[in-house]
């Protein structure tokens, strides 16, 4: 699905046109409303067919955003600390930005005592093979990988998810971490951002079509802050699944709470930039 996603697949009408009388069905985990419309374009299915659809909503998925520090050794300490905290031997995914940021974390994961091992493009078949049938019988726990993982794979007892890096996409971001906890089985999605990354994001972003339309609702989704409820909210907005006036209030009631001494309100700076960049004051 997507833009960028498999340029043949935007062929697929070809089968309607060939084989008209043919039944079709076409099936997905997640689609937003305006990629479901380009599906059912582009494969051409005719304008009487039925559509089926269930919340996104998962309660046994638990989602979090921690903070990233800038030093990546400790980073990797947090994971290797709430790994062994809350999933000892446990299986998860870790997803990372790179392949050479998989191949680090894998590292320094099973320094750390963990049994992981690095997924990426740049690995051989046979490694890859390798890797995923021991995280299957669980001799290895943690698959670190990048977005190459996941597509196809079906293990129901993944435990929790974990990004490194903030995800292109809210779509692709509910769709990573929704590998965990198929068995309906409590699991958790832990989300580590760093304003420091959006750079590096965007100037990837920049470079596909809607890249950066796409990235921005995640990067939003980052700096809520929020706990599991608002977490789920904004996910579920961008889904188109509550209504905007339902997210408002998740999200009056989250900062009302103690939350609320933890914002600072930088109106007057926001203002003072904006001025600046406008060229109506000097710097």
């Amino acid at each position: 699905m997507g833009h960028d996603y498999r340029p043949d697949y935007s062929k697929l009408g070809k089968i309607k046109e060939n084989f008209p009388h043919v039944p079709m069905i076409a099936v997905t985990a997640t689609a937003i409303d305006r990629v479901r419309k380009d599906t059912c374009d582009i494969i051409k299915l005719s304008s009487h067919h039925k559509l089926f659809r269930s919340s996104a909503k998962r309660d046994n998925l638990k989602y979090q955003i921690r903070p990233k520090s800038d030093k990546k050794e400790e980073v990797v300490g947090d994971i290797a600390a709430f790994i062994k905290e809350k999933h000892k031997g446990a299986a998860g995914i870790v997803y990372t930005l790179s392949k050479k940021n998989a191949d680090t974390v894998a590292k320094e994961l099973c320094e750390r005592g963990i049994r992981a091992a690095p997924y990426h493009s740049d690995r051989t078949p046979l490694q890859k093979q390798q890797v995923q049938s021991s995280w299957m019988r669980n001799s290895t726990q943690v698959v670190v990988a990048t977005i190459a993982f996941g597509l196809g794979i079906n293990k129901p007892d993944v435990r929790f998810v974990i990004h490194h890096t903030v995800s292109k996409s809210i779509e692709n971001y509910y769709q990573e971490s929704g590998r965990a906890g198929r068995d309906g089985k409590d699991s958790d999605c832990v989300l580590y951002y760093s304003p420091k990354d959006v750079g590096t994001l965007a100037s990837m972003a920049s470079e596909t079509q809607n890249g950066l339309q796409q990235l921005w609702p995640m990067i939003r989704y980052c700096q809520e802050d929020g706990d599991d409820a608002l977490c789920k909210a904004t996910i579920l907005r961008n889904l188109n699944e509550v209504s905007v006036e339902d997210f408002e209030k998740t999200k009056k009631a989250f900062y009302d709470g103690d939350h609320m001494k933890e914002r600072v309100d930088i109106s007057d700076a926001a203002r003072a930039i904006v001025k600046f960049v406008a060229g109506k004051t000097n710097p």
